[in-house]
């Protein structure tokens, strides 16, 4: 694996030698290259962006919540994974908010780092799957996981990403056959979408992190859900 990029956003001393050590001593443990940085006030948050793997985020960052600045990112198209830190557990729920890996409360056990840092770069190895679209007769390499979401009309299938729109005449099973599965879900016969790009949920529609609302149609919901589901409970414990 190549060299991995971190980011610990912490206003504590304390708090962040010991990410910090966790970090040094799981890298020398499985003999992994970690770059590792820090941002310890708010000013500098709001202009981090995607030369990052993983954050580890402080929710109260001077004595402020910085969730709301961080839901600003995501939909400026940071897609970086990230940890929740904190030492109230009231704040869960806010985590879903950014699309978080995990939650971990202060001060942070070593099994408990252990297990959400190997979590993260599971999904990061996953994350960097790349997947070959033929259009317009050139083939487009992309990573499966700045898919947004994938839209079917008539014989041509639109693919989403943050920074383009690829059109193709590929099946949609042949393009679903190609991504992770856990990753992504059919809401409706004509559409793929991406958990980790779903900014909120409605009975029948999804909003994604774009502003686009996708259709969640009545044969589908149950299943769709129950996946989806699966995987929220995966990414915040």
């Amino acid at each position: 694996m190549q060299k991995l990029k971190v980011l610990i956003i912490e206003d504590e001393n304390v708090h962040y030698d010991i990410l910090y050590d966790r970090i040094i001593k799981f890298a020398v443990r499985y003999n992994l290259e970690i770059e590792i940085n820090r941002i310890d006030n708010a000013c500098a948050l709001m202009k981090i962006d995607n030369r990052y793997d993983i954050i580890f985020l402080d929710i109260m960052l001077d004595e402020h919540n910085s969730i709301s600045t961080v839901v600003n990112l995501r939909k400026n198209g940071i897609i970086s994974e990230i940890i929740i830190t904190t030492c109230k557990e009231e704040f869960v729920l806010d985590g879903y908010k950014v699309r978080a890996h995990r939650y971990l409360i202060k001060p942070i056990t070593e099994s408990n780092f252990n297990e959400a840092f190997s979590s993260c770069i599971s999904d990061i190895k996953k994350s960097t799957m790349k997947i070959k679209i033929l259009s317009n007769y050139v083939t487009n390499i992309i990573y499966a996981k700045d898919i947004i979401y994938i839209e079917s009309v008539n014989r041509r299938r639109k693919i989403v990403l943050p920074y383009e729109k690829i059109e193709t005449f590929e099946s949609f099973k042949d393009i679903n056959d190609k991504l992770p599965d856990k990753l992504f879900g059919m809401p409706h016969k004509s559409y793929i979408v991406s958990f980790q790009h779903i900014e909120s949920v409605k009975k029948s529609t999804l909003m994604m992190i774009n502003g686009d609302e996708i259709p969640v149609s009545r044969n589908k919901a149950d299943s769709f859900f129950c996946k989806f589901h699966v995987y929220v409970e995966g990414t915040i414990k």
